[in-house]
């Protein structure tokens, strides 16, 4: 299956990993392992996860994949052949603050 992860995703990851790796020496490592792993599963499974709570669902098959241990919720759009990354939100954000982003998925 391929995937695409957005470059609003990358700018995300990129500035969660800096700011954990400051507050706590290995944890934006850590982050950007778990990341990683996520993604892996996500493609290997995309419709194995929920979908997202707070999706505009009448159009879009837009998933989560949680990384709990930092409390990120990690946003796709599975479609038959590919994978669309686009978000990593955290957990206490307003519900659906990042649906703006689904014009750039489309």
């Amino acid at each position: 299956m391929s995937h695409q992860i957005t470059a609003t995703t990358y700018d995300e990851l990129f500035e969660i990993e800096e700011r954990l790796e400051h507050e706590h020496v290995g944890y934006g490592k850590d982050f950007g392992n778990l990341f990683e792993s996520a993604v892996k599963s996500v493609i290997a499974m995309p419709d194995a996860y929920t979908r997202a709570f707070d999706a505009p669902r009448k159009r879009w098959n837009i998933r989560e994949y949680f990384i709990e241990r930092f409390n990120y919720r990690l946003l796709y759009v599975a479609y038959p052949n590919e994978v669309i990354f686009i978000g990593l939100i955290h957990a206490s954000r307003r519900p659906g603050s990042w649906t703006k982003r689904l014009k750039k998925a489309q």
